[in-house]
């Protein structure tokens, strides 16, 4: 992505604090229910792949109220995040946007805040509240360059010497929450992760936890008789295996499949370990989350034990389903990362009387009630420019009511992510984002007219 000609950046200051708050996030109203595009179910399912008849659409009317004006969009570098910012994208479009493709700026959250903050992009909807709210305390200090008068004189043609721009001794900073605002949720509580464990050991074990099964001699030793890989890859660090004999990990301690080595959650699960007091008991396997999810739905097929953390929105949810074949496995909470190692991954929150909170999840989806995770439960939240918000008051309007069930961003993004293993096949996730607004026609009207009032 190109870089503003206007600033030139000097240093990025002050440093990610663990503890700010985000502002307040607008409240938004529960949309009626939805319907999600087909997922692919295996080698028997049925997909319509045909494209939306061209002409006239039924978004059409809208088209005048964005007056062609550009947009500059942009979504996560993680893939789970693309389904639901091509929705976002096509409803713009709808309204007569001309919005930039995703794909073609991804950014880490980071260099998301970053380029908001400089007036380089206009939108995202891959913020996830309360993990990102670090990124907003975030001071960015330009350098403003002034082109000079200038004494010299004319050139040979009588046009004037072209000045140099001069940096200025003035700097200014610039607080990267006061340039944006949370506009709103669109998929509420959808930021969910932590660790899954077989349903079944669940049922014959009520109120088991990462903790019960540390103390529980039996138990681990059953867990730990599973820890067998079917992929070499996932014995080794450097995921460098080759197919062969399974791998027998076998040892005394619990394989708990994680996440990319590369990836901050593996830094974060090897920290709860140091935490909670669990060396000698886990220990973190690294590898493709592709390749974990497999494992994992491996052994839950298999009636093998298995600890694997699932984070969502993702693929993967579509498959490891908690409730069904899988149950979030709850932590003691004491055994909750409190900041005191690292601030800035502090997973606590705490009502007026001083008790820890649990996570939002469906009782019937955890091993234990109150459900504690070991990661904050986070809003997938659409932030803009506040200079955006302003000068399109219509955007605004559609932005703040965009919501879709996290079990349709699932299903949509395991579709993509099957059209994505097979070879040469092209990316679908502009086809499933239409797909998703025609089948939830009624409801994606209700939001333009919002807009279009709001014009």
């Amino acid at each position: 992505m190109r870089r503003s000609n206007r600033w030139v950046a000097v240093v990025l200051v002050a440093a990610l604090l663990g503890g700010a708050c985000a502002e307040d996030e607008p409240q938004v109203s529960s949309p009626p229910s939805t319907r999600a595009p087909d997922a692919a179910a295996g080698d028997g399912a049925t997909v319509d792949d045909s494209l939306p008849p061209s002409g006239v659409g039924p978004g059409d009317r809208y088209a005048d109220v964005g007056g062609g004006v550009a947009v500059t969009m942009a979504r996560s570098d993680d893939p789970t995040g693309r389904f639901h910012a091509e929705v976002t994208r096509q409803l713009l479009q709808q309204l007569g946007y001309v919005v930039t493709d995703p794909a073609d700026v991804e950014l880490s959250p980071g260099d998301f805040y970053d380029a908001l903050g400089r007036g380089e992009v206009d939108l995202w909807v891959n913020a996830r509240f309360p993990a990102h709210n670090p990124y907003l305390d975030a001071v960015i200090r330009f350098e403003p360059f002034v082109v000079p008068e200038s004494d010299a004189p004319e050139g040979e043609d009588g046009a004037d010497v072209v000045q140099q721009p001069e940096p200025t001794e003035d700097m200014i900073d610039i607080r990267v929450r006061d340039e944006l605002s949370i506009v709103g949720s669109i998929i509420p509580d959808g930021g969910v992760a932590g660790f899954v464990t077989n349903a079944s050991i669940t049922f014959d074990n009520p109120g088991l936890t990462l903790d019960a099964i540390v103390a529980d001699t039996v138990l681990f030793d059953r867990y730990d008789a599973a820890d067998t890989f079917r992929s070499p890859a996932l014995a080794d660090d450097d995921g460098s295996g080759s197919e062969g004999e399974p791998v027998d990990a076998t040892d005394g301690v619990i394989q708990i499949l994680g996440c990319p080595e590369d990836a901050l959650c593996a830094d974060q699960i090897d920290e709860m370990i140091r935490f909670a007091g669990w060396q000698g008991s886990f220990e973190q396997v690294h590898g493709d989350r592709d390749t974990l999810a497999e494992e994992a739905l491996r052994r839950v097929a298999d009636n093998q034990p298995v600890i694997a953390f699932l984070r969502g929105p993702s693929a993967a949810m579509q498959q490891l389903i908690p409730g069904e074949n899988v149950m979030w496995l709850g932590m003691e909470p004491e055994s909750v990362l409190d900041g005191s190692i690292t601030a800035a991954w502090n997973q606590r929150v705490e009502n007026d009387d001083g008790e820890q909170v649990p996570n939002p999840v469906d009782p019937g989806t955890c091993s234990v009630d109150p459900c504690h995770l070991g990661w904050l439960t986070n809003d997938i939240a659409i932030t803009a420019s506040n200079v955006f918000l302003e000068r399109h008051p219509a955007a605004a309007a559609l932005l703040a009511v965009i919501e879709i069930p996290a079990a349709d961003v699932h299903a949509a993004l395991a579709r993509i992510r099957l059209a994505d293993l097979r070879n040469g096949s092209p990316d679908e996730t502009s086809q499933m984002a239409a797909t998703w607004i025609d089948s939830n026609r009624e409801l994606v009207d209700q939001w333009l007219d919002a807009a279009v009032a709001a014009a």
